[in-house]
């Protein structure tokens, strides 16, 4: 989202499949001191450029946002049995939903397993993705602008890593580099399971 005089603008890309579905609940949503922009996908890193501060969900979303300098705060839900097996399976093992949160605790750890720390990004994930905790953590950021830029420079030492050039001098996509990282960390944790990836 953008602040402006008076009102905030909130910049929302949406993607082709789920465009109409934006657009009903917006219709049925207005509010004369939120003005909504919806965008397409294609432009959303320039929304991201341009943003305060973003609510995004977690995904290859939050390194993008992290290579923009945007500060974030991260939400997801799930239904009840992907809930319970990412609680009792994953969670243990996995302590973190965003891949840039995930780096940085390995960087600091340099393991994934049994060691709990302090987020970069604050996941607001199952009872805690709802209005109430959502609000309370981009509040955090939008009215501590040094809450805010740690969060950024915190992000920008691990987005160093997820920044590269393929072999053209062509910036790899984040997706791709996200991707990557991802593997690396799931092969160094599992690797008897990792023969065939």
């Amino acid at each position: 989202g953008r602040v402006e005089t008076g009102t905030v603008s909130v910049l929302l890309p949406a993607g082709p499949s789920v465009r109409r579905d934006v657009e009903h609940v917006l219709r049925s949503h207005r509010d004369g001191a939120v003005r909504v922009h919806l965008l397409d996908t294609a432009e959303r890193h320039r929304a991201y450029r341009a943003s305060v501060l973003a609510l995004a969900c977690c995904g290859t979303v939050n390194v993008e946002l992290a290579l923009a300098a945007t500060p974030q705060v991260a939400a997801w839900r799930a239904n009840w049995l992907t809930h319970l097996i990412v609680r009792r399976v994953l969670r243990p093992t996995v302590p973190h939903a965003t891949l840039p949160n995930l780096l940085a605790h390995h960087q600091r750890h340099g393991t994934l397993a049994g060691i709990s720390s302090g987020a970069i990004i604050d996941e607001c994930l199952f009872e805690r993705c709802a209005a109430g905790p959502i609000a309370e953590a981009a509040l955090r950021l939008l009215t501590c602008r040094a809450a805010a830029a740690r969060q950024v420079a915190a992000l920008s030492d691990v987005a160093e890593g997820l920044t590269a050039l393929d072999d053209a001098g062509a910036a790899v996509l984040p997706s791709t580099l996200a991707a990557r990282a991802l593997l690396r960390h799931v092969r160094q944790r599992f690797p008897e399971h990792c023969v065939h990836l």
